[in-house]
């Protein structure tokens, strides 16, 4: 006779956890609302003219980016301190997510730079930072796939994560500001002469915009740990 089975025996791990339904299809409508607003509704920068639509992409996800490496970091140093391997999975997980949206920060700044400077790419100071940060994140993977001890790996790669956190803030703000390349700074800030080159409804949808990528970061970072929890598991490491 055919009895029925727990729930709990026949699924041995529990459901990734995920933001409920209604903040998803918020999450939805955030977006497209950003996506119309930027290309059919709000002004055109001053200097960039029909590349403006870019700047509400490109720069939430460079912001959301540095972010995200900063997370890891946070994690990696409560795992050298606690040593539970749940914070090493969320420190990779930020990592992942964090190096993901500068790619495609880097993506879309070379699709501006072919609008605005004729060329995909000509290593402008910033460009050339940012390519240093995903290379030096790029090793941080290298670093974990190439030791195979759990315990160890998780070690040296929270301690290279805080390393390399330093670099953050050095390459994405610091050095590229101070070179003075042609990446176009005052566009979310003021011209040399004091005047605002965004007005009010720009800035709404910029910051908007960088709201709705850290929502979709949030949801992502949720599936991926929960992801990473259940390989754990499965190895015997929780």
């Amino acid at each position: 006779m055919a009895t029925d089975t727990p729930a709990s025996v026949a699924s041995p791990h529990p459901a990734a956890p995920t933001f409920p339904a209604p903040f998803r299809w918020l999450l939805f409508a955030w977006m497209c609302g950003v996506i119309v607003l930027a290309f059919f509704v709000v002004p055109n920068a001053q200097g960039l003219g029909p590349l403006t639509p870019i700047l509400y992409f490109h720069v939430p996800m460079a912001w959301n980016g540095g972010v995200g490496l900063i997370l890891s970091a946070v994690y990696s140093f409560l795992y050298l301190k606690n040593r539970r391997i749940a914070d090493d999975a969320k420190a990779m997980a930020a990592a992942e997510l964090g190096l993901l949206y500068c790619v495609l920060a880097t993506i879309t700044g070379s699709i501006w730079a072919r609008g605005a400077w004729g060329l995909w790419w000509n290593w402008d100071p910033k460009q050339s930072s940012i390519v240093m940060l995903i290379l030096i994140y790029g090793a941080y993977f290298a670093l974990r796939s190439s030791v195979e001890s759990r315990p160890t790996r998780a070690t040296l790669s929270a301690a290279y994560a805080l390393l390399a956190v330093i670099t953050v803030p050095l390459l994405m703000y610091i050095l590229p500001y101070y070179l003075k390349g042609l990446h176009p700074y005052p566009v979310v800030g003021a011209s040399e002469r004091g005047e605002s080159m965004m007005d009010s409804r720009m800035r709404m949808l910029l910051f908007g915009s960088a709201l709705g990528f850290l929502g979709l970061y949030v949801w992502m970072f949720r599936m991926r740990v929960a992801v990473g929890r259940m390989e754990d598991r499965r190895e015997g490491l929780e």
